[in-house]
């Protein structure tokens, strides 16, 4: 299956001009980064489910692969290091991940976590403890440029496997605490799906519906709508913790700070469903995380929030589909939203 980016983003220097990050798409929806060593021809690569197009990319680049920085252990993360190791490519390459998960990471040379600094020719990277999508999930951050994983995502988060949403809620409220410059260098294509269930819960909010604009447009073209902006996330991504739903189109796209207990509950409350291929609501498995239950198999987490999020009870069923026809009277031509993908 084609990969759901056709055009990747063109490379970016980081703020202090240390690195190029580039882009390489992966799998169905994966996205690589590539950060070269200004200056150098070394490059280090934040996850990935394989090795075989960043080894392309970087032949064709003239770039030499010399680093391997994963911010988690799902197979799609740490699939670049089982491939390189079948290779013979692994041997010799330095490859850092979190000292929590060092049994899992193959090929682990360095072993960091909270506030650990990581060094990339000149460049210094800040080590974030990112849990809540899976325990021991880190994130990067080098100048303006932000390595999340699975974390944040473009218009949401990730799918909370292990939870619980308090541990998300922590990992987004200090992501949404960077400067609003930073770019949000996330791990998956998931946009238009975040966004689509975002506007379901906040159709007034004028930021996000220019965002679905853009996005809708630029998606078309099959162009990457990653990387975003931390102020692009405060202003549309209702579930970073330093806004409150519908905010943004009250007076023209301010926000306003919601309390912790509303934006742990807004977490809580949220996740998504294949049923037929549509996020959907019920009450039971939302109630189910607010008394405590293991939230991995009620399918909690992932992907916008609910505007009645502080009571925990948004969650999937067959009745509350997401508003597809409100989504295309807001695109050029009413074009068609893109399908379903399972969260990462």
């Amino acid at each position: 299956m084609p990969h759901v980016v056709s055009v990747p983003r063109a490379p970016f220097l980081t703020a202090d001009g240390l690195l190029e990050v580039h882009q390489v798409p992966a799998a169905q929806d994966n996205l690589i980064w590539l950060l070269r060593v200004v200056g150098t021809d070394e490059v280090a690569a934040v996850d990935g489910p394989d090795a075989g197009g960043v080894l392309d990319y970087c032949a064709a680049q003239g770039l030499r692969l010399t680093a391997i920085l994963n911010t988690h252990t799902h197979p799609d993360h740490i699939g670049i290091n089982r491939d390189l190791k079948k290779r013979g490519l692994l041997d010799g390459m330095r490859v850092v991940g979190a000292a929590a998960t060092r049994d899992v990471i193959p090929g682990l040379t360095e072993a960091v976590g909270e506030g650990d600094v990581v060094r990339l020719g000149a460049a210094a990277g800040r080590v974030l403890l990112t849990e809540g999508h899976i325990n021991g999930h880190i994130s990067y951050v080098f100048s303006d440029a932000l390595f999340c994983g699975d974390t944040l995502f473009a218009g949401g988060c990730g799918y909370l496997f292990d939870g619980p949403p308090s541990k998300m809620h922590a990992s987004l409220t200090r992501l949404a605490q960077l400067p609003p410059a930073t770019r949000v260098c996330c791990a998956h294509e998931y946009t238009e799906d975040n966004l689509r269930f975002a506007f379901s819960v906040e159709p007034d909010n004028a930021a996000l519906a220019e965002r679905i604009r853009a996005v809708w447009a630029l998606r078309a073209r099959g162009e990457c709508s990653v990387p975003s902006t931390i102020a692009d996330e405060l202003a549309t991504n209702p579930l970073l913790a330093a806004r409150e739903p519908h905010a943004a189109g009250q007076g023209g796209g301010g926000v306003r700070r919601t309390s912790d207990r509303g934006c742990r509950g807004r977490v809580r409350g949220h996740a998504r469903s294949q049923e037929q291929g549509r996020v959907q609501v019920t009450w039971r498995r939302g109630l189910a995380a607010l008394s405590g239950r293991r939230t991995r198999r009620a399918g909690l987490g992932g992907f916008g929030a609910s505007a009645v999020g502080a009571l925990g009870a948004f969650q999937q069923s067959k009745s509350a589909p997401w508003r597809d026809v409100s989504i295309c009277s807001l695109t050029a031509g009413g074009a068609s939203p893109a399908p379903w993908r399972r969260p990462g």
